[in-house]
């Protein structure tokens, strides 16, 4: 699962610089030049605090139904100190637009969930009402394991706070949202009935949005704060003698440090010492007729 996943990444990256350097060439030898492009990619550290949620369980043995009601969960990675490179997220992106505004984005994200130990959980087994102490000692436990992650495709929107002349320094806000599959490992044991863990790749989906703040150095090294919101719905989850489906929400705070870097020659995110395009200068790209051939153009008005 690991290998496939490092494969989908690295086609999209190969997919993306290959189509886009393949214009180029036509884009920067003048300076009529119609299209933009920048590419980034980060990796950063999240902590994610899941809402309470109900379990659906149905077993083909002697309680066929079971629904394990107002479930809460930690995110495991959170209250382990130990450093894996599955506890990091990953992001790649394009920046496609003229105005280098609007992204495209695909990201990788580890899912840690882990029902929290000793909680006395209110269950209904069939037609009965019942409460259970949840604990492995009991023989009860219901998690994700480290292999399991959310892959999401985003769109991602930026918006200039500040930027100094020289774009030694940056700031921006930016917002996404997005959809994608979830892919997980699930272990558990239900009243003692432990099932055998199985990556499914087919068990589910999830949406996402997120705000965040994004401090530029250099004009290519970033690093962003940003808080998200995911929607996760799963089915099909394998536990003994069934399957087993569950929705809920999760709220993150994510930090990543990350870098950019133009693929088009004339990028005014990638340029030094330019100004906002002045007031009642018309759009589109360079040369326009308000420039004269011996002077510089200016590129750097629309990075806002």
């Amino acid at each position: 699962m690991q290998k496939r996943v490092k494969l989908l990444f690295l086609s999209a990256f190969v997919f993306l610089t290959t189509c886009l350097l393949s214009k180029v060439d036509a884009q920067v030898m003048n300076w009529h030049e119609r299209h933009r492009g920048s590419l980034y990619l980060s990796g950063g550290l999240g902590i994610q605090n899941h809402q309470a949620s109900t379990i659906h369980l149905n077993q083909n043995t002697s309680n066929p139904k079971i629904d394990l009601l107002n479930v809460a969960a930690l995110d495991n990675n959170a209250n382990n100190s130990s450093f894996s490179a599955n506890k990091l997220r990953y992001t790649l992106g394009y920046f496609f637009n003229y105005k280098q505004n609007l992204a495209i984005e695909i990201s990788y994200e580890p899912l840690s969930y882990y029902v929290t130990d000793l909680q006395n959980i209110h269950t209904k087994i069939g037609t009965k009402d019942t409460n259970i102490v949840f604990s492995q000692k009991n023989g009860n436990y219901y998690y994700f394991n480290n292999k399991s992650k959310l892959i999401q495709l985003n769109l991602v929107k930026r918006k200039g706070l500040f930027r100094t002349i020289d774009h030694k320094i940056a700031m921006d806000v930016l917002g996404k949202i997005g959809a994608g599959p979830v892919l997980l490992t699930a272990q558990n044991s239900i009243l003692g009935n432990a099932n055998v863990p199985v990556a499914q790749n087919n068990c589910g989906f999830n949406v996402d949005a997120s705000l965040g703040l994004q401090l530029t150095y250099k004009m290519h090294i970033y690093l962003e704060l940003a808080g998200k919101y995911d929607y996760v719905s799963l089915n099909n989850l394998n536990i003994y003698k069934g399957t087993a489906s569950q929705n809920y929400a999760t709220t993150s705070i994510i930090l990543n440090l990350g870098y950019k870097f133009s693929i088009t020659r004339y990028n005014p995110m990638f340029r030094k010492g330019e100004k906002k395009r002045p007031k009642g200068v018309p759009d589109g790209p360079e040369p326009r007729g308000d420039i004269k051939k011996e002077e510089k153009p200016n590129f750097g008005y629309d990075v806002w």
